[in-house]
């Protein structure tokens, strides 16, 4: 399979998954939605609401060898070079 199917593939899934988000992580993790309080329920539509937004208009494009090697390369030296705050230690930083 190529690249380009894979890509859209995953993108198609990912617009299904937040048009059923959050019921469909409530009940992957076995929450009933009444029980969860209002405010949380609309934080919860309200990302989803902005995920789907963000896939309907989300493009993908390929870059080549050279240039993604070159993007490697310099987010290894901001790994490497810039010093971490309270946030880039918790995750690892740039790496």
């Amino acid at each position: 399979m190529d690249w380009y199917y894979e890509v859209r593939k995953m993108l198609a899934n990912l617009l299904d998954f937040y048009e059923r988000y959050p019921d469909i992580l409530l009940y992957l993790k076995g929450v009933d939605r009444v029980s969860l309080r209002p405010d949380l329920i609309e934080s919860l539509d309200f990302h989803g609401k902005r995920q789907r937004e963000i896939f309907d208009i989300a493009q993908f494009y390929q870059i080549d060898e050279r240039a993604e090697m070159m993007l490697h390369d310099l987010s290894a030296q901001c790994g490497s070079s810039l010093p971490q705050n309270d946030a880039c230690a918790s995750c690892g930083g740039c790496l």
